[in-house]
């Protein structure tokens, strides 16, 4: 269009020479919107740009009051005022296009002073800043996103109330849609209804509030699992008679969704009337509908743990569930994995040193301080062998059964174990004088004493102090709590640490229960040591003091089985000799072949070895009936024991044999036995293990005939 006489009179103004007329020309091509106006309000010139910006056509502007384009008048006023003093005003400012519609712009005004130094007009140029706005809306959308998701997320950590939760997403989605009023139903299985968990604004007063699953705009989203805008609803139809929208006029909802169930309803409204809502709003419940999901799905998972413990403590089923979980937890997995792998080369070393140790204790003179030296590095390579057998106990994937066991020499093994781990400001002292047995499962007891020692030590792991562990043997004359009256262990361990805070003191056996920070615990040990304990008929107690420390007292019932009390070691036991017979002794290891065949000579059998299993089956082939027995290693390289022995008794069934092994992760001794491996000898190999294990494996196959009578 050509341009209106409005914006020539502006430049006549001025008078209006050929540079006017280039100037002019000029401006109404640069792609910058610039106005001018008369001092007294008057539109008289405005740049296509300009038109563009507030959607116009060129010619349509009017010479009309300026300020109308303003959405706020006391803001045009203000810019007035300034340009009288300063002559020039900038800053951010609000205006409407032609539709009414609101445009953020960056407004720069200068004032034009005639000869007098009066203003004669202003001129003003415009920038758009919706991009800006969008731009900066997206920001803090994003910023509140995230801050509503740390929210949620750090709640679920601390595990806070689900309606804390849920609350914290409505009112932060209000906040970023500027609708005051929020919402947020769930679905209630067992009562069948939908019940506010959450709400704020108006509607904050309404959480509890319960409704059918059909009635009105919640009944509406749930049913269809599509979102909704109800423009005026206090006109629709199909409000509910018992509503609690009714002070709403604009609402919006959407279902909430968790796979292809919807869960309930999040939703958010105006109360003030003529008020609408955006269909875009959608979208920003969607986001927040996805978090209130997180919180919903985690709440879930609490609660389904505890209702999983609760029904574990009643049926005995669930209960062994929950033992086999804790069995298999992540901190014995970790040991197991790590004795699976060092188990081997260990006992392999512990052989060498036993074996050759064993030898020369057999060539030193009796009693000599030489024969001394030898049973001290002796007696060192057994605490060795007890340390890794601790170690193997929790890496087994057997379920032991529980058996008439003597528990103080569980709790002296625990001890020795956790020596190493204790820092050395921690003192660790030990009265232990009993010998009846409790019927426990050795693992079990085992992880026990691990569990209330360990505790015991963290205590004072900053400042130091005493761990005490005191055991004895005591008789129960009458009835004490749920004990009957009858023999008992009785058990103290007792720290001088900083003790329990006595708000906690009756939830430390509560599973899940923890006082520890983030990756230092899942609060299953005291649970898993509670459980255990009463599964063994005993009872558990504890007292504590802030600052001076916390005693566990455990009281568990003796065995009642003949000889539930031990009076002393068994007696020594000499090897069984050989009678000549020819033995195949098949490891990968060169010194363990070495050791084996200098023991089993030295008790009179004949001795063939071969550091290669294949090699080893090869000869057999060719000669089986030269041998008695074989003794082979489990873990060899290209064919293992149990293969080989298997290859053995395809050629000579019925053949013995002794399996030699430390640590194998997948094969028990049931699955051998099953294989026609009947014999095994635990490493690191011991001279009466290895003697009576052959013994009893040749024995089996040649019994001594009985005298005829």
């Amino acid at each position: 269009m050509g341009e209106s006489e409005n914006n020539k009179s502006c430049f006549d103004l001025f008078g209006c020479p050929d540079e006017l007329k280039i100037l002019r020309n000029a401006i109404s091509k640069v792609p910058v919107a610039i106005s001018v106006t008369h001092k007294s309000g008057r539109h008289l010139y405005h740049n296509p740009c300009f038109a563009h910006m507030f959607g116009y056509d060129v010619d349509e502007i009017d010479t009309g009051p300026y300020q109308s384009l303003f959405a706020d008048k006391a803001v045009y006023k203000r810019i007035v005022t300034a340009l009288q003093f300063d002559h020039a005003w900038t800053g951010d400012i609000e205006m409407k296009q032609r539709s009414g519609r609101p445009i953020p712009v960056f407004l720069e005004a200068e004032a034009i002073l005639d000869d007098t130094g009066g203003i004669s007009a202003v001129i003003g140029t415009f920038t758009d800043r919706s991009k800006q706005r969008k731009t900066d809306q997206a920001n803090w959308f994003q910023n509140e996103y995230l801050s509503t998701l740390h929210t949620v997320s750090l709640g679920m950590f601390r595990r806070l109330n689900l309606s804390d939760l849920l609350n914290a997403v409505i009112v932060r989605a209000s906040r970023l849609t500027r609708i005051p009023n929020g919402f947020l139903h769930l679905y209630d299985p067992e009562k069948k209804r939908l019940v506010v968990k959450a709400a704020c604004g108006n509607l904050a007063g309404s959480i509890g509030f319960e409704l059918e699953p059909e009635s009105g705009l919640a009944g509406l989203i749930f049913k269809t699992g599509e979102p909704a805008i109800i423009d005026n609803y206090r006109q629709w139809p199909d409000r509910s008679e018992a509503d609690i929208f009714d002070n709403l006029f604009s609402i919006i909802g959407i279902p909430l969704v968790s796979g292809s169930k919807i869960e309930g309803v999040i939703g958010l409204g105006h109360h003030e009337a003529g008020s609408q809502i955006d269909p875009e709003i959608v979208t920003i419940l969607e986001e927040f509908s996805a978090i209130a999901q997180i919180a919903i799905h985690n709440a879930k998972l609490f609660e389904d743990q505890k209702l999983e413990i609760k029904r574990r403590i009643k049926i005995e089923k669930e209960r062994k569930e929950m033992e086999q979980r804790l069995h298999h937890s992540q901190r014995m997995e970790s040991i197991g994995t790590l004795a699976g792998g060092i188990a081997h080369d260990f006992n392999n070393i512990l052989t060498s040193i036993m074996g050759f140790t064993q030898i020369a204790m057999g060539d030193a003179p009796r009693d000599s301080a030489f024969e001394n030296d030898l049973k001290e590095i002796y007696n060192a390579s057994l605490r060795a062998r007890d340390l890794i057998g601790q170690i193997l106990t929790f890496a087994r994937r057997t379920n032991d059964v529980a058996a008439p066991l003597r528990i103080s020499l569980v709790a002296k093994e625990v001890l020795k174990f956790i020596r190493s781990s204790v820092p050395a400001t921690i003192e660790i002292l030990s009265h232990i004088d009993s010998r009846l047995k409790v019927v426990a499962d050795s693992t079990q007891t085992y992880q026990v004493f691990l569990n209330l020692l360990t505790n015991a030590a963290q205590a004072m792991e900053n400042g130091g102090g005493k761990l005490t562990i005191e055991m004895h043997d005591i008789m129960l004359a009458d009835p004490f709590q749920s004990l009957k009256p009858g023999q008992y262990v009785k058990i103290k361990i007792s720290d001088t640490g900083k003790g329990i805070d006595p708000a906690d003191i009756q939830k430390i056996f509560d599973p899940y229960f923890t006082t520890k920070g983030a990756g230092e615990g899942t609060g299953l040990g005291l649970s898993m040591v509670h459980g255990t304990v009463k599964r063994m008929g005993g009872e558990i107690f504890v007292e504590s003091t802030i600052d001076v420390g916390t005693v566990f007292t455990l009281y568990l019932p003796a065995a009642d089985v003949p000889g539930a009390r031990e009076t002393g070691p068994p007696a020594l036991q000499l090897p069984p000799p050989g009678q000549g017979e020819h033995l195949l002794v098949v490891d990968d290891e060169e010194l363990i072949t070495r050791i084996q065949k200098r023991l089993l000579e030295k008790l009179g059998y004949k001795v063939t070895t071969f550091n290669d299993s294949e090699a080893a089956l090869i000869h057999f082939k060719a000669y089986p009936k030269k041998y008695s027995a074989m003794v082979t290693d489990m873990t060899m390289p290209n064919m293992t024991g149990d293969l080989l022995i298997k290859a053995v008794l395809e050629i000579e069934p019925g053949f013995p044999t002794v399996l030699c092994t430390g640590f194998d992760h997948y094969l028990t001794e049931e699955s051998l036995k099953q294989m026609g491996i009947l014999f095994f000898c635990k490493k690191p190999i011991i001279e009466f293990d290895l003697a009576d294990s052959v013994r009893r494996a040749i024995d089996e196959r040649f019994p001594i005939d009985e005298p005829s009578g």
